[in-house]
């Protein structure tokens, strides 16, 4: 009888905790720092008519995964030209004095995009202190997902699409591909071969 497969959230936890440990190898004592992971999302909305606008909606969530707080946090989110877009709501940036272990915090700002256009948000850039240690630490969010401005539906060339993808982040990608080889081996081990041999020797 055939294993049930293990729930979703079961799999990305061994995800983030297999990432988490790559992570942190670097520092001397993984277990004594904190560890953060940041997720963007942009969402566009059209607004009613007759006006036909569009606005961007970027959300950041930072999460701190490890197992003590971290100081003096602060993300920049400078990854919106203004030849593209115009701020009309928030910031791109923000900070907070202290996040907690299995806390996480929230930054959200509008934009209205100015051109037809197919944007690729890249990803904002995360700095925060770690105790003991004057210098301070880096991450990086998510990327998001390609926008489409301004227009109802916009052809994209999807080859083109994935290799710009790929020559930004390649890197993350092959981190995650490799993690997600991992949880893989983890839950899906492979069949053993002896019910077999033992039905042959019947």
């Amino acid at each position: 009888m055939r294993a049930a497969a293990p729930p979703p959230i079961i799999l990305i936890a061994t995800i983030f905790a297999a990432v988490s440990i790559s992570s942190t190898a670097a520092f001397a004592r993984s277990d004594t720092v904190p560890f953060i992971l940041a997720h963007k999302k942009a969402t566009l909305t059209k607004l009613h008519r007759p006006s036909d606008e569009q606005r961007v909606s970027v959300t950041i969530d930072i999460y701190n995964s490890g197992p003590i707080p971290a100081y003096d946090v602060s993300v920049v989110d400078d990854t919106w030209p203004s030849e593209i877009f115009d701020l009309i709501t928030g910031n791109t940036s923000n900070s907070w004095k202290t996040l907690e272990s299995g806390s996480y915090v929230s930054h959200s700002f509008e934009l209205v995009p100015k051109w037809r256009t197919v944007y690729l948000g890249a990803p904002a850039f995360i700095k925060f202190r770690v105790p003991l240690k004057s210098k301070f630490q880096e991450a990086y969010s998510t990327p998001t997902l390609a926008i489409h401005t301004l227009a109802d539906e916009v052809k994209t060339d999807k080859l083109q699409l994935v290799k710009k993808l790929l020559a930004n982040y390649g890197s993350h990608i092959s981190v995650i591909l490799i993690v997600g080889a991992f949880a893989h081996i983890i839950f899906f081990p492979p069949k053993s071969n002896s019910g077999n041999v033992n039905k042959k020797q019947h």
